[in-house]
């Protein structure tokens, strides 16, 4: 399974871009639900970004009442990015933590060299806790 938990009880985060089932069962897994699109998509098994390349997080109530947030990238997190914007642009990313699936999102070239990535809902009270013990968090910017 994708994005299992780590040794110790730290969280585990990971996004994982589209690949196209013909890549093939070790590069590629089907995803376990139907996407917002009505469709079920492959996804690459090597993730883009992981909670190694988190170096700080600025968490914030999501409108569903689950939790959100913004998580900053050190060099080798945000160079992934940079490569995955350019090579798979407008691919699905889907988004995982402690191998528990969250959202969808879109690869898009990011706007500004931030840093930053989103995992906009769907954290429950537990798993913040665990990321919040884990991460330095940031101010809202």
């Amino acid at each position: 399974m994708f994005g299992m938990g780590r040794a110790g009880g730290g969280p585990s985060l990971t996004w994982l871009v589209e690949g196209d089932e013909f890549e093939g069962p070790k590069m590629v897994r089907k995803d376990v639900q139907v996407a917002p699109d009505g469709k079920v998509h492959y996804f690459r098994v090597t993730p883009m970004v992981t909670q190694i390349h988190v170096r700080g997080m600025i968490p914030r109530q999501a409108e569903d009442g689950s939790w959100g947030a913004t998580f900053i990238l050190n060099e080798e997190g945000w160079r992934s990015i940079l490569v995955t914007a350019a090579q798979d642009s407008g691919k699905l990313i889907r988004v995982y933590i402690n191998g528990r699936p969250l959202e969808y999102q879109r690869v898009e070239k990011p706007s500004k060299d931030d840093h930053l990535i989103v995992i906009w809902s769907g954290i429950t009270e537990a798993e913040m806790a665990q990321l919040k013990s884990k991460y330095k968090q940031a101010p809202a910017r």
